[in-house]
């Protein structure tokens, strides 16, 4: 089986982008104005679920992977699996849900 890495960028930079703020976060403290980061390690949790589901995740990636989720949970979801995990589901299912068009003349 041939494994594909995620980009480098993806993982890269949601990741710097994560641990500027995550460094000087008060654990259990609100994080206002994060939304940015948030987004940036939502879409790269999305691509390392897309990529695992695939198969194509190697060593490394795994591990950018999990550090991803990681502060994704931590950041996003005030350290709550069910929360995230929720978010996801959602998400995968509006993407996967088809959509009927009714096409009139």
């Amino acid at each position: 089986m041939r494994h594909m890495r995620i980009p480098r960028h993806l993982c890269v930079g949601a990741l710097i982008a994560a641990f500027p703020l995550a460094a000087f976060a008060t654990p259990g403290a609100p994080e206002d104005g994060n939304g940015e980061v948030v987004a940036a390690l939502k879409r790269a949790y999305i691509a390392c679920e897309e990529n695992a589901l695939a198969g194509r995740l190697d060593g490394a990636s795994i591990a950018a992977c999990s550090v991803t989720y990681e502060e994704l949970k931590r950041v996003g979801f005030d350290g709550s699996f069910r929360a995230l995990r929720a978010w996801y589901e959602t998400r995968r299912s509006l993407v996967l849900t088809p959509v009927s068009v009714e096409v009139r003349p």
